[in-house]
């Protein structure tokens, strides 16, 4: 609603008649008796927006999304998914990130420990190029050892034969296979013709044993 105030240019004595307007069902009604209990003929656009976020986003629920918030971790989320997770949440507090400093300081806190660690080395302070930065660590860093990605190998590539879940060493792959020296299987031993009567027997005392 406020992106369309500022989009149409609408002005301030204004921008209350404008946003209410668009109000349909239940929240046209609130608003048309809550009016009513205004004693001003005009109702700013400060009081506007703080009665609405009163009706529909209160105090308890904004707590709840602070501490969602605050305690945002990427863990096992892509980059991109943490980033726009931590955008979303960060529209309902813009007071806990209200300057540039702290959008890098508390992404970089979300961050696993050791993608923060290679990006805190670099001291960025513009928030797009923190998240640039970090992509580009992520992507660079494939097959890197379990210690090193809390999310353990399941995400680890081998760049020796291109598989996940392990690292070179383990690797198994076609390229590996090929360096392992071939060795000459031996002749296998004769095959001598067993009497015929003693598989029989064995034969007929096992199903003794499951007719019993």
């Amino acid at each position: 609603m406020e992106k369309a105030v500022v989009h149409m240019k609408v002005e301030e004595d204004q921008k209350t008649d404008f946003s209410s307007y668009f109000l349909k069902g239940e929240a046209n009604y609130w608003w048309e008796s809550r009016r009513a209990l205004e004693r001003e003929d005009i109702v700013t656009w400060d009081r506007f927006t703080e009665l609405f976020l009163e009706k529909y986003f209160p105090r308890y629920m904004k707590n709840q999304v602070e501490i969602k918030f605050l305690e945002l971790k990427q863990g096992n989320m892509y980059v991109t998914e943490y980033e726009a997770k931590f955008t979303k949440l960060a529209s309902f507090v813009p007071e806990l990130v209200d300057t540039e400093e702290k959008w890098v300081k508390r992404f970089q806190q979300g961050l696993q420990q050791w993608i923060r660690s290679r990006v805190a080395v670099f001291e960025l302070t513009i928030y797009t190029t923190v998240v640039q930065k970090t992509m580009i660590i992520k992507g660079t860093n494939k097959g890197h050892y379990s210690n090193e990605c809390p999310s353990g190998r399941t995400k680890v590539i081998c760049f020796q034969c291109g598989k996940k879940g392990h690292v070179v060493r383990d690797g198994r792959g076609p390229t590996m296979a090929a360096s392992i020296p071939k060795v000459l299987a031996l002749p296998s031993p004769p095959q001598y013709n067993q009497p015929r009567a003693r598989t029989f027997n064995m034969t007929i005392k096992k199903l003794c044993r499951i007719l019993v």
